[in-house]
C-alpha cells in the first residue's frame, strides 16, 4: 500500500518546534493534472493607500495588449526597458525588481468610480463627505459609508473565506507592510486596516499583523502543549542562529525516506525557502513599538527612527518633520514571501495586505529616493512622475508575489493557476465633490484595479464607464468559483474580466 499522508501534517521537532508541509504526492496530490479539491481555490487583496494620477499609469491602448507606462513599468520586473516612453524610470525602484515580466498574468481595469453622497441621499455603494475616510469600506465591501470613518458588513476577503476557506489552519491572514502613520499615530483601528465583519452587531477590523517574524513564528511554528521549559529552549536555539528546520530534522530525514523522488525535491526546495526567509526576517527592523521578535538578529536592528510631528515645537505638522524610517521596503517583501509559503502549505487560501494606510505618510525616501511622504509630498505636488512612481511601488509588489507563485508547481500547473490577486487604491483622478474642484487626487472618479491569476486573461487593459471598483472583486470571487453575483449593494462583476 502506497505511504499517504494527511493534508494537515506537521513536522514535530526540538523544544515543540514544527513545520508545515507543502502540498506533496503522498497527500494525494497529482502532477498529472490535480482534482480540485488537490488544487483549492485562492483569494488575496491588496491595497495602496493613494490616488492613482492616470496621465502616467493608464494604458493609453484598450484591450489585449498594452504598452508600459512609468506607473505600470514594474510589471516588466527585470526586463525592464532601458528607456520608458514617458521618460526616465525611477532608478531605484528598478534596481529593486526582484522579479521576472508578468504582463501577460495582469489585468487592468480603468474608469472605476464610486458615486457619492448627493442632495442627503448616499446612493449604493456610495460615499459620504470625507474622502480619505470613507472610500475604504465601499471599495472593499461595495457598501456604502453609513457615517464618516465607519464600515458596514464584511469586506470581500471575509466572504470569500466562509467560501473556501475549508480546514486550513488559518481562515485568512492579515498582514500589513506600513508601520505605523508616520503622523503621530501608532497604527490600529479602522485607518490600519482592510478586513472587517460583523460580529454582536457591531463591524469589528481585523486588525493586520506588521511584524514579519511575529508572523512567520504564527505560520511555520508551535509549540506542543506551550511546555515553558522546552518553548525557551527553541527560543534560544532560535535566537543562537539555528534554524527551524534544523530543530525538526530527526522527523525530515524520516520522512524523506518514505516519499518518491518529487517528493524529495518539493520539500527540499520548501526548506531551503525558510531558510532564506529566516535569513531576511533577521535583518529586517523591529515594527516600531516594541513588537515581539521571536527570531531576533545577532547585534542592533537598524534604527527605527520616526519623528512625529507633536515632537516638534509648536506642533508643527509640516512634511519636512514627518521623517524617518521603519524597514517597510523590507517588510513587504518579507510578508509576500509568507503569503507565497502560506499558500503553497495550503495553511491559508484567503489573505490581505495593506501595504499603505489610506492617506499614507509613508516616508518614500528610501524605497524611491523621493525626501517626501506618499500623500503630502508627492501625492498633492505637481510631481507627476513621482505619483506614478509611487503606483509603480504598489505594483511591484503584487507583480512579486505573482512571480512567485507562477513558479511554485502543483499539479500540472502552478499556484497562480488557482489564485487570483486584486491590487486596489484608495483613489482615482477627478472631481472632488467635497470642495468642489476638479482635477485632484481626492476623487473617487477614474480610479484603477489591477487582477491577476486564476481565469484572468493578462496582459489586457479593461476601461469601464464608471463601473464600481466592488464589481472587480465580484470578477475575481467568480474567477476562483464563488457563487455570487454581488458583493454588498454592488451587482455584477466587470464585462470581459
Amino acid at each position: 500500500m502506497a505511504f499517504r499522508l494527511k493534508r494537515r501534517t506537521f513536522l514535530a521537532g526540538v523544544g515543540g518546534a514544527a513545520v508545515s508541509l507543502p502540498l506533496l504526492e503522498a497527500m494525494g496530490g497529482n502532477r498529472a493534472g490535480a482534482l480540485a479539491p488537490d488544487r483549492p481555490p485562492r483569494f488575496v487583496v491588496m491595497y495602496g493607500g493613494t490616488s492613482a494620477d492616470n496621465d502616467l499609469v493608464v494604458p493609453s491602448e484598450v484591450g489585449s495588449g498594452f504598452g508600459l507606462t512609468r506607473g505600470t513599468a514594474s510589471l516588466a520586473g527585470s526586463d525592464l526597458p532601458a528607456s520608458m516612453p514617458s521618460g526616465s524610470y525611477n532608478a531605484r525602484l528598478a534596481s529593486g525588481l526582484e522579479h521576472g515580466d508578468v504582463r501577460d498574468a495582469v489585468a487592468v481595469v480603468s474608469g472605476l468610480k464610486i458615486p457619492w453622497e448627493e442632495g442627503g441621499e448616499v446612493p449604493p455603494g456610495g460615499k459620504t463627505p470625507g474622502f480619505h475616510y470613507n472610500t475604504v469600506g465601499p471599495t472593499l465591501s461595495g457598501r456604502r459609508s453609513p457615517e464618516r470613518g465607519q464600515r458596514s458588513g464584511e469586506s470581500a476577503d471575509e466572504t470569500v473565506a466562509t467560501a473556501i476557506a475549508g480546514d486550513t489552519r488559518f481562515r485568512a491572514l492579515h498582514y500589513r507592510a506600513q508601520v505605523e502613520s508616520y503622523r503621530g499615530t501608532t497604527g490600529t483601528g479602522a485607518r490600519s486596516s482592510m478586513s472587517w465583519k460583523t460580529s454582536g452587531g457591531r463591524t469589528v477590523d481585523n486588525n493586520p499583523t506588521v511584524s514579519p517574524s511575529v508572523a512567520y513564528e504564527s505560520l511555520f511554528t508551535g509549540f506542543a502543549g506551550e511546555d515553558p521549559i522546552e518553548a525557551e529552549r527553541r527560543r534560544r536555539e532560535l535566537a543562537q542562529g539555528r534554524s527551524i528546520v534544523g530543530l525538526v530534522r530527526e522527523s525530515t530525514e524520516r520522512l524523506m525516506g518514505r516519499v518518491g523522488s518529487y517528493d524529495r525535491e518539493r520539500l527540499e526546495r520548501h526548506f531551503e525557502e525558510i531558510r532564506a526567509l529566516e535569513r531576511r526576517i533577521l535583518e529586517t527592523p523591529e515594527a516600531a513599538g516594541g513588537a515581539c521578535r521571536l527570531l531576533e538578529a545577532p547585534g542592533a536592528d537598524p534604527e527605527v527612527r520616526i519623528r512625529h510631528c507633536s515632537e516638534i515645537p509648536g506642533n508643527d505638522c509640516r512634511y519636512e518633520y514627518y521623517d524617518g524610517y521603519a524597514g517597510e521596503e523590507e517588510r513587504a517583501r518579507n510578508l509576500c514571501d509568507l503569503l507565497h509559503m502560506a499558500i503553497a502549505c495550503d495553511l491559508t487560501r484567503v489573505a490581505t495586505l495593506l501595504l499603505t494606510f489610506h492617506q499614507s505618510f509613508l516616508n518614500m525616501s528610501a524605497s524611491l529616493g523621493y525626501d517626501k511622504d506618499i500623500h503630502s509630498g508627492i501625492g498633492h505636488s505637481a510631481n507627476v512622475t513621482g505619483r506614478a512612481d509611487v503606483i509603480a511601488w504598489h505594483l511591484k509588489w503584487l507583480a512579486y508575489l505573482v512571480d512567485k507563485l507562477r513558479n511554485t508547481p502543483e499539479g500540472d500547473g502552478n499556484l497562480l493557476d488557482n489564485t487570483v490577486l486584486v491590487l486596489m487604491f484608495e483613489g482615482g483622478w477627478g472631481f472632488d465633490p467635497e470642495g468642489g474642484r476638479n482635477d485632484t487626487a481626492h476623487s473617487t472618479e477614474n480610479m484603477i484595479a489591477f487582477v491577476a491569476g486564476a481565469g484572468i486573461e493578462g496582459h489586457r487593459h479593461l476601461r469601464t464607464a464608471d463601473a464600481h471598483p466592488a464589481k472587480v472583486l465580484v470578477s475575481a470571487m467568480q474567477a476562483i468559483g464563488v457563487d455570487t453575483e454581488r458583493l454588498g449593494d454592488i451587482t455584477g462583476g466587470v464585462s470581459g474580466l
